[in-house]
Formats: C-alpha cells, sequence, structure tokens
C-alpha cells in the first residue's frame, strides 16, 4: 500500500513538470511548429523525450527575420529554437532525478516494511512465549489422564521420601536429592 502511494506521488510530480514544461515550450513555439501546436501534441512530445525519443529536428530554424520565413509557417526563430532545446535539456535532467527519487523512496519505504515485519515477529515471539508460560501445560482430553496419573504418583513418592527419609527432590537443581528447609 505504501509503495503504491509513493508510485502515485511520483506519477503526479512527473506528470505537474511534463505538463508545466509542455505548456512552458508550446508558449514559445507553438505558433511556429506544427509539432507543438496542440497542448496534446506537447505533450506527447515531452513524454516521448522522457522515455528518450528526441526528435530536434523538429526545432530548427530557418532565421530570425520574418524574410527567412519558411513555407508553410513552419519556421522557427534561432533564439526561440535554442531556448527550447535548452528547456527540453532541463526537463530531462529533471526527469532522471525524479527517477532516482522514485528508486530511492520505493527503497526507503521498502526498508520500512522490513523493519516493521521484523518488529512484528519479535513482538509475535514474545507474545507465543509469554502465553505458552502462562498457560497450562496440560494435556488435551483423554490425554490427560496420564498426566493426572503420573502428578499423583510423583506427589506420593515425594511426600513419602520426605516422611521416610527426610529428603524430597529438588526439580529446579536437576533432580537432586535436598533437604526439606527448616529440618
Amino acid at each position: 500500500m505504501a509503495m503504491k502511494d509513493d508510485l502515485i506521488n511520483y506519477l503526479k510530480l512527473t506528470l505537474l513538470f511534463m505538463i508545466g514544461f509542455s505548456f512552458a515550450i508550446r508558449a514559445f513555439i507553438g505558433d511556429y511548429s506544427f509539432e507543438f501546436d496542440g497542448v496534446p501534441s506537447t505533450i506527447l512530445y515531452m513524454f516521448k523525450s522522457t522515455f528518450g525519443k528526441i526528435d530536434f529536428s523538429v526545432l530548427e530554424a530557418c532565421g530570425d527575420t520574418p524574410a527567412d520565413l519558411c513555407k508553410d509557417k513552419g519556421w522557427i526563430p534561432e533564439w526561440r529554437s535554442n531556448l527550447v532545446q535548452v528547456l527540453i535539456m532541463v526537463y530531462l535532467i529533471i526527469a532522471l532525478i525524479m527517477i532516482r527519487l522514485l528508486i530511492a523512496m520505493i527503497s526507503f519505504t521498502y526498508n520500512k516494511m522490513i523493519r516493521q515485519a521484523e518488529y512484528q515477529v519479535v513482538y509475535q515471539y514474545i507474545k507465543n512465549a509469554y502465553e505458552l508460560d502462562r498457560s497450562s501445560g496440560l494435556m488435551p482430553p483423554p490425554l490427560n489422564i496420564f498426566v493426572f496419573a503420573i502428578t499423583i504418583v510423583w506427589l506420593i513418592m515425594d511426600t513419602l521420601m520426605v516422611i521416610l527419609i527426610n529428603r524430597y527432590i529438588d526439580v529446579e537443581n536437576h533432580l537432586q536429592l535436598a533437604k526439606p528447609v527448616g529440618t
């Protein structure tokens, strides 16, 4: 979910830059080139240039004065052509930085999710250990009859040992014989 949000934010930002540069380029040479005469065609040109399909031939200048006009109004003054080429190069640099930004955002989100998953695993491990420690160690019926029988035999043996030889089996100290406290 978080990576999807990263991708959506990246696409919004990239679309904002693409449309902004498209309008800037269309404002400079939209009246002089058939390639940039409409907003959709300008945005399409910028989208193609994002992926390396740049056609600078549409930006070739025919002259700087109206006397140097090419036929069918397909000319671009030299200063406008150079300015648009610089704008496209700046856009491509920004697009490259944006792709690296996307990689960094997704990497950060991935690492954050991995850390969160590790915390959840540790939490679940501690929760299970706590529940096992607090739960009774009884087996489910009918197998718990054997546990009760062994426990009763153990208690009888322990009581007889304390009464007869004044010692008991210390379970916490590796099943060694010990004297009762206070005797």
